[in-house]
């Protein structure tokens, strides 16, 4: 079997949106999903990112980027 696009990157996310912020001490900064069993490639996630000490959980694209990429969609 041949494979020439880039492997799968899926997850799951259990915990619902609320149960993330309290587990880092993170500020929810957008209106967030619950809980997520099937996370695929471009699919939005909620993501935990520190800003100058401020953790802030924050809808983001999943998904890997090559660094040559002219557009997102290259990598996918």
């Amino acid at each position: 079997m041949q494979h020439n696009g880039p492997m799968c990157g899926r997850f799951a996310q259990p915990r619902s949106a609320d149960e993330l912020a309290l587990l880092f001490g993170a500020r929810p900064v957008a209106d967030l999903a619950g809980e997520r069993f099937n996370v695929a490639p471009t699919d939005p996630v909620a993501a935990v990112v520190e800003r100058h000490g401020d953790r802030q959980l924050d809808v983001h694209r999943w998904g890997l980027v090559p660094v040559y990429a002219h557009h997102p969609t290259l990598g996918l």
